[in-house]
């Protein structure tokens, strides 16, 4: 994880591999498996990954530093209770928790590398970014290993059973989710593929899919449905293009030959201020390879006219209006 920046981008990965294998152990897991139900897993899990910054630290230090899985002296601690770094030779600090009294780190060890927690040294002062970290629920699908070395040699440090529950913090790629559970009944935080957990059952909410039908035109923000939107209000949504940038709304849509319509979704934000402040609603629009998801929100605005808002981590968000003489064209 030195390491964890040599991620192959979401973009790049859904590109060339679109299959899920089912793996059950970490052991041989190959990477070329990610795809797009994992997609629809991080989208869920987050909009944000958990993929840490990495610092390259050295501390002029005369002994050992205990490392655990947990930010916490009564955590789980790998190499039979003994895990330990040595300031002097380096290691990588990935995040600092919340009340800055632990450092997330990875470091070398004799078989590969392991990514756990330290008190921060006396002394330790440099920048690096906090944790951010979900806690949602999730149920695997298989049974699975865990490990503390995704980006290594993948040593499994446990074994999780089909049907339980773990507490999911985030994502840190397009193959690894990053949760929380017990090993010897002590609290650890470990790496599993994202592809052995299930998508929870989310609630549809019919009435807001039907109220999306229309012909919808991008007003400010980021656009994210393209300049227009044409839904159905029954599943389907076509997105449009325009010649006409100088004007917001624009007068006129354009339906490209190459463009084909999408399914859409609309779900109970289940999460609620975890996921999408002051979002009511999800909106899911799937493709033949992709999954992508948007905080929803619906109001009137000053002018009497309906609009919506939508919101992503990586974007910001974007506002669109009913149309009231918005031309269409079919190329």
């Amino acid at each position: 994880m030195k390491n964890m920046h040599r991620i192959v981008s979401l973009a790049l990965v859904l590109m060339l591999f679109t299959g899920v294998a089912n793996a059950d152990t970490l052991r041989f897991y190959q990477q070329e498996t990610a795809g797009k139900a994992n997609e629809q897993k991080m989208q869920y899990i987050s909009g944000v990954s958990c993929f840490w910054n990495d610092y390259w630290v050295e501390v002029d230090m005369d002994k050992l530093i205990p490392v655990y899985a947990y930010p916490s002296e009564t955590g789980w601690r790998g190499a039979n209770g003994k895990a330990c770094v040595d300031p002097r030779g380096g290691f990588t600090l990935l995040a600092w928790t919340d009340d800055e009294q632990w450092l997330l780190i990875d470091y070398e060890t004799n078989t590969g590398h392991r990514v756990g927690y330290i008190r921060v040294p006396e002394g330790l002062h440099m920048g690096g970014s906090t944790e951010y970290l979900m806690h949602i629920p999730m149920t695997l699908v298989c049974d699975t290993y865990i490990t503390d070395d995704p980006n290594g040699v993948q040593k499994p440090i446990a074994q999780l059973k089909a049907g339980e529950t773990v507490d999911v913090l985030g994502y840190t790629d397009a193959y690894w989710a990053y949760i929380e559970t017990s090993i010897d009944g002590k609290t650890a935080r470990a790496f599993m593929p994202i592809m052995n957990l299930q998508m929870p059952a989310e609630t549809e909410n019919t009435a807001m899919t039907e109220k999306l039908e229309g012909t919808w035109v991008f007003i400010g923000g980021a656009e994210l449905l393209g300049y227009g939107a044409i839904f159905d209000g029954q599943g389907s949504v076509q997105i449009c293009d325009t010649e006409d940038f100088e004007n917001l709304p624009p007068s006129e849509l354009i339906i490209r030959k190459e463009s084909a319509p999408l399914k859409y979704h609309v779900y109970e934000n289940s999460l609620g201020e975890k996921r999408y402040p002051d979002c009511p609603y999800v909106l899911e629009i799937e493709s033949e390879e992709h999954f992508s998801r948007f905080g929803l929100s619906f109001d009137i605005n000053g002018n009497g006219a309906e609009m919506f808002s939508l919101i992503i981590a990586e974007a910001g968000g974007g506002g669109y209006e009913r149309a009231k003489e918005t031309k269409v064209i079919r190329e």
